[in-house]
């Protein structure tokens, strides 16, 4: 008895670690309006905007800080720029226009930032051995342990919505895309993520945070994923 509950255990466990650490990971940033906290679970690093305030000290949504009008003056910017290449391990993809590596190994930021934190961030884990089984947990699973981590992390349970939780394919990968938002600290998330059971479990998560429009380029950076063949 004792060995089956420890065994329950450690599946909710992996469970988690698959379903959450993508999501949570891609709220990553850094610099101004932002606070590192210890993760509610070892597995999951979790950097998360402190209260939503950018770099002229305003919030995000609030008077007198006109997030939109930034966010399309960033769009139009950005399409004039070279769309730079990411790799990590056997994955490539073309990332946004506008968007390039910062200090932080898989994280991409775009031209705007601090001002606007949307993100592109892709983590590694080892490969799984139970891959399909986790996934299909389904979406009200996966909303309850990711509701539980902010709840546990932040004292606070955010309404997340969950418009798309399906099995996919990069190539001949088994993988499952993931879209959510939900408003926590204040601030607005929209993401979109891929976690991918290549040679290691890849997490691919798309960002955009605030008032922005960034979920187009998102999905066209996704339609570019690619893996290499094993050496």
């Amino acid at each position: 008895m004792t060995e089956a509950l420890t065994d329950r255990k450690n599946r909710k466990r992996r469970m988690r670690r698959i379903l959450l650490i993508g999501l949570l990971s891609g709220l990553l940033c850094a610099g101004t309006g932002c606070a590192q906290k210890q993760a509610a679970d070892d597995d999951v690093r979790d950097i998360v905007p402190e209260n939503g305030i950018g770099a002229d000290g305003m919030p995000a949504g609030e008077p007198g800080r006109d997030d939109e009008a930034v966010s399309t003056l960033g769009a139009a910017d950005a399409n004039e720029k070279e769309q730079e290449t990411a790799q990590v391990g056997r994955l490539t993809l073309t990332l946004p226009a506008g968007y390039q590596q910062s200090t932080t190994s898989g994280l991409y930021l775009n031209q705007n930032y601090p001002d606007d934190q949307s993100n592109v961030y892709i983590y590694t884990t080892e490969k799984t051995t139970d891959f399909e089984q986790v996934m299909a947990g389904g979406q009200e699973q996966f909303i309850g342990y990711l509701a539980d981590a902010y709840e546990q992390q932040y004292e606070e349970r955010p309404e997340i919505t969950m418009t798309r939780y399906e099995a996919a394919s990069i190539g001949e990968n088994p993988a499952y895309v993931v879209e959510i938002s939900y408003d926590l600290k204040g601030v607005h998330y929209e993401q979109l993520e891929y976690i991918v059971d290549a040679d290691k479990t890849y997490y691919i998560a798309f960002s955009q945070v605030g008032a922005r429009s960034w979920m187009e380029a998102f999905y066209a950076s996704a339609g570019t994923m690619f893996f290499s063949e094993a050496e």
